[in-house]
């Protein structure tokens, strides 16, 4: 929850839980500025400018949209985008829509009383627009499958927030079915105005909706009708990672660490870079756990790319961060996996905060002089073992991938499953058919796909939201190579193995 009375009372505001839509009392109300559009064919509500080519198919196509304004403070700007007939993507033309005492014009020859009757003049007469001869508004583009209805999600209640957004538990409607979902809303600040703000959503959506894997948190898609816009996700009922962690503070098996949480979230980063993105907040807060399965969330600050350098002075995670970024501000897959190894150390501490009580000038003095977090007496010295010597290097160039950081793991999860699998044969005298307590998850390990997992019909989202990055700038190199997960690996014939060991106890 937010500590500021402030923004908490803009949050609520924003979202009003009156209705006009069929008396539903958990709908969210247009503003009267909004409302004259929303059954327009041609209307897609706030979409920003770099988004509009991907919803602009073919010439003659066109859309009305609501882009920012340049002085902060005034109401939102129509414009109508046009693919030109002939013309490719980046001949798009946007017009603004100029309302001047309640009448609506794209030149100064001719004024009508509502954008509809603007548009259709000039669609019903085939006139280019004023000034752009190839600019016909001939077909209204279609809206896309991510293009979500505003008044299709319905505010249950709030389940998380940070500094610049707040995330709840909402129902949405859609073809006569319901379903929960999580719903962030970012909300302007004085350091994130409104543009910035729009930017940085739309960003975080880009990067989503082409992520399909079962351990990253699903897009369902964006609500942006009207403000404020809302970033549909799945919800995962067991909520951040690092909550469930504390909640169930020595209650956690040593193996559900190891396979669920470290081996599920590594699986979900490894895919993250296959994917060429940098995460660059990976942490056990940034992560949803619901008993079974753990998912990457929070791709607030996630960039594409083999790098990120970070070139703004600004608030950023640090307690995570890897010894280079502290002095070179860039960011590498290595440094994710570097995130990681921490992340790891959280899981085996039960949730536990890195650096605890630790300042930024403390914490950054202690890793670049090799300080690193000091695991619990009960980690397996596997973990330790993966993580010191792989994760935790103090040069990026000497860490390894995550695809071979998950390989480990699940070297790791293999032996110990087959340990508790022994151990239990060992201690009882019953007819146990070899292996059985551990079947599933042996089987999963060694038959495991990496790039055939189905698209599963699953619920989630992301409770806990950080901060929002604004105006920064990437600058791509090829320093850090990016693994591709691969697909099955070799079978270690482990079921004959154990029904081997398991016919020399019973002849014994």
């Amino acid at each position: 929850m937010s500590d500021d009375p402030l923004l908490e009372k803009t949050i609520r505001d924003k979202i009003e839980i009156d209705s006009v839509q069929a008396g539903d009392p958990h709908a969210h109300k247009p503003s009267e500025f909004y409302a004259p559009y929303l059954t327009l064919p041609y209307y897609h509500g706030l979409v920003t400018k770099p988004d509009v080519p991907e919803l602009l198919g073919r010439g003659g196509e066109f859309m009305l949209r609501f882009a920012c304004p340049e002085v902060s403070g005034q109401p939102m700007k129509p414009v109508l985008s046009i693919h030109p007939v002939g013309g490719d993507k980046e001949s798009i033309v946007h017009v603004e829509v100029k309302v001047n005492n309640g009448k609506y014009s794209v030149d100064s020859s001719r004024s009508f009383d509502t954008i509809e009757s603007l548009v259709n003049h000039y669609q019903s007469n085939k006139e280019s627009i004023p000034g752009h001869t190839s600019a016909m508004l001939n077909r209204p583009a279609k809206r896309h499958r991510w293009q979500l209805r505003n008044n299709m999600i319905k505010v249950e209640r709030k389940i998380g927030a940070g500094s610049f957004a707040q995330v709840f538990l909402c129902i949405m409607r859609s073809r006569n079915r319901e379903r929960e979902v999580a719903v962030k809303i970012c909300h302007e600040t004085p350091k994130l105005p409104k543009e910035e703000m729009m930017k940085e959503v739309m960003r975080e959506v880009r990067i989503m909706k082409p992520l399909k894997h079962k351990n990253v948190v699903r897009l369902f898609g964006v609500a942006m009708d009207y403000e404020p816009i809302m970033i549909v996700m799945e919800y995962v009922r067991g909520g951040s990672l690092q909550r469930y962690l504390r909640k169930n503070s020595g209650r956690v098996s040593p193996l559900d660490k190891l396979e669920k949480m470290i081996v599920g979230a590594g699986r979900g980063l490894e895919y993250v870079h296959s994917m060429k993105l940098i995460h660059r907040d990976i942490a056990a807060r940034n992560c949803l756990f619901d008993k079974e399965t753990c998912k990457i969330s929070d791709f607030g600050l996630t960039r594409s790319g083999e790098s990120y350098k970070l070139v703004k002075v600004r608030k950023v995670p640090y307690k995570n961060m890897a010894p280079e970024v502290y002095t070179t501000f860039k960011y590498t897959p290595a440094s994710d996996v570097y995130a990681f190894g921490v992340m790891a150390w959280e899981i085996w501490m039960d949730g536990k905060e890195p650096f605890l009580d630790k300042k930024l000038v403390d914490v950054k003095s202690m890793v670049l002089a090799g300080t690193r977090l000091e695991f619990s007496p009960s980690t397996p010295s596997d973990v330790v073992h993966i993580v010191t010597d792989y994760c935790w290097n103090q040069k990026p160039e000497d860490r390894q991938t995550m695809s071979f950081v998950v390989r480990k793991m699940e070297e790791a999860t293999l032996r110990m499953a087959l340990e508790i699998s022994k151990s239990r044969a060992d201690n009882t005298e019953e007819d146990v058919e070899p292996g059985m307590p551990m079947k599933s998850t042996v089987a999963s390990i060694i038959n495991r796909e990496h790039h055939e997992q189905t698209e599963t019909e699953c619920e989630t989202s992301m409770y806990d939201t950080r901060t929002i990055s604004s105006n920064d700038t990437t600058a791509s190199s090829s320093s850090t190579a990016i693994t591709t997960p691969v697909g099955s690996r070799k079978n270690l014939s482990v079921k004959e193995k154990k029904k081997k060991d398991s016919k020399r106890k019973h002849h014994k």
